[in-house]
């Protein structure tokens, strides 16, 4: 589970199901990634369950209706997917999740399920009888205890349930995997920072034992970062982007992905980072986590 949707709770893993606030996106060269961490790195801190690999695998008719008129930028949009956190691990849990996003703000439902319980979940089959059908493994079910109840879980599952209706053609149509680095600052202030590093995607081989695979979605190397702020942005962090020239931007993963499924663009590269050797942009920050608290 990525660190960005777990609150900690005396030491237990408290899975938080239900989201609202205002999302910012940069897309980040290496170079401004570096001198953003330069600059900012002392004012911020990992998150208590650290960095983590980032499944998701969506789901969207054969015409792709969702990812289209998502593209198209309108007052109200929505996306379905599934997501998985660290390797992969057939017994582990992962998310049914419900995004939407209306007049700025973002929201995302979502329901705890074993992977088997969620495919057919995904493909119309009522949620309490695929839970029942798939529980989740033992060894897993007390690993997140829900911070919410059974009955609000149960209207979020059929808030999904409504939105595959509407869909009646639903199918997984991609895959998009990145390594990320969820931060926050240490004081006080209600920001919160994730960085998605090498992100890519495939639309062949969409089962989560695929492993972390893919082409990436920007070549360069660019680097996604989200700034996850209720209120206005400190001063710091105002001066510190606009020193490394970074402006909030649309760079969607998915829809950035499915540009370039769309052209055909070949990207001849098929890999996965690994966190011992990162690119050279990451390479100190993950070596070194000093470097993060102290900003050097």
């Amino acid at each position: 589970m990525a660190a960005d949707d777990k609150v900690p709770n005396a030491g237990v893993r408290s899975v938080q199901s239900t989201f609202a606030r205002k999302e910012k996106k940069y897309l980040l060269s290496p170079g401004q990634f570096d001198s953003l961490m330069g600059e900012i790195g002392g004012r911020l801190e990992e998150e208590p369950f650290g960095r983590s690999k980032v499944s998701s695998l969506y789901y969207d008719t054969p015409a792709f209706e969702l990812i289209g008129r998502s593209m198209e930028k309108p007052l109200y949009k929505e996306k379905l997917r599934i997501r998985s956190y660290g390797e992969y691990d057939p017994d582990a849990a992962v998310f049914v999740e419900l995004k939407k996003k209306f007049k700025g703000i973002v929201y995302k439902r979502r329901v705890r399920m074993a992977e088997r319980a969620a495919y057919p979940f995904m493909g119309g089959r009522p949620y309490e009888q695929a839970c029942r059908a798939y529980p989740l493994h033992p060894r897993v079910e007390d690993e997140g205890a829900s911070c919410i109840s059974i009955q609000v879980e149960q209207q979020i599952a059929h808030e999904i349930e409504a939105c595959i209706c509407r869909y009646p053609r639903l199918t997984p149509s991609m895959m998009v995997v990145v390594d990320r680095l969820p931060l926050h600052t240490v004081d006080g202030n209600d920001v919160r920072i994730t960085f998605d590093i090498d992100p890519r995607y495939r639309c062949e081989g969409l089962a989560f034992s695929q492993r972390l695979a893919g082409d990436p979605i920007f070549p360069d190397g660019e680097v996604v970062m989200e700034v996850k702020c209720q209120a206005a942005y400190p001063l710091w962090l105002v001066r510190a982007l606009d020193r490394v020239g970074a402006y909030c931007r649309s760079c969607s993963k998915y829809g950035t992905a499915y540009q370039l499924m769309r052209s055909g663009q070949p990207t001849h590269v098929v890999h996965h980072i690994d966190s011992r050797n990162p690119p050279s942009a990451f390479s100190s920050l993950f070596s070194s986590p000093e470097r993060l608290a102290h900003g050097t």
